[in-house]
């Protein structure tokens, strides 16, 4: 019988995940939790690119970010001339994406680790803009004297739920193999929309440290999560746990 996957993060993510699984004969049942919403105000971005010069390195923990910053940068024509880093594979290929060459850092330090590891590569503690997530990692300013934080997007839950309703019974009939989370909101966010949800048999992948810390405190078992924080990975990874 097929196994029954409940995707929720933001449709248009553009990679392969759904595809993988989908040629592996899992039927993909994609349900949105959170929605990704650009800041409203591109002034202030604006205004940090009009004077990007005076920055050392841009530093990009979110693929989101890097995509907003850079997609203005893009629109008002203006060339990042600064060093950039990134966390993560995700993160790298967007920045890829516009031309730009970066750092890659790895996705599973923590702020502090992640501070020093750029002063170590760019030589010096300088002055770093920190586009960001409204919830992002506020502390690798704290660890990072120079970086500049700028919030770039909001993420809010999505105003569009059709289809709740059928995903509250397949839950509660047992109907969902896996549940599929790739960011702690989206787990904060299903709390809330099927609260007293019972695990049972039902397996949940996380696409890293961050997300499983938060799908735990949420009462949830985590059975599935990658060793490299990609969706090809996760997708490879699910795949695995149900064939063997």
């Amino acid at each position: 019988m097929r196994k029954v996957i409940l995707n929720t993060r933001p449709e248009g993510t553009g990679d392969g995940f759904e595809t993988m699984l989908k040629e592996k004969n899992f039927r993909v049942i994609n349900f949105p939790l959170i929605k990704i919403v650009p800041a409203q105000n591109y002034s202030e971005i604006e205004g940090r690119l009009e004077r990007i010069e005076e920055y050392d390195g841009l530093i990009f923990t979110s693929g989101n970010a890097a995509r907003i910053f850079l997609e203005r940068a893009a629109d008002i024509k203006i060339k990042v001339c600064c060093s950039i880093f990134s966390v993560g594979e995700k993160t790298k290929r967007v920045i890829e994406e516009f031309g730009y060459a970066c750092e890659e850092l790895p996705e599973k330090s923590d702020s502090k680790e992640l501070a020093k590891m750029i002063v170590e590569k760019n030589g010096k503690d300088g002055k770093y803009l920190f586009p960001k997530g409204k919830i992002g990692m506020n502390k690798i300013q704290e660890y990072l004297q120079g970086a500049d934080g700028i919030v770039v997007y909001d993420t809010v839950f999505p105003d569009n739920t059709d289809g709740i309703d059928d995903v509250r019974n397949m839950l509660n009939n047992n109907e969902v193999d896996c549940l599929v989370f790739f960011s702690p909101s989206a787990v904060k966010n299903f709390s809330a929309v099927f609260h007293g949800f019972i695990q049972d048999k039902t397996a949940v992948a996380v696409i890293g440290e961050t997300t499983k810390k938060r799908a735990e405190s949420a009462g949830l078992r985590v059975n599935i999560m990658p060793g490299r924080y990609t969706s090809e990975e996760l997708a490879n990874e699910i795949i695995k746990y149900f064939n063997e």
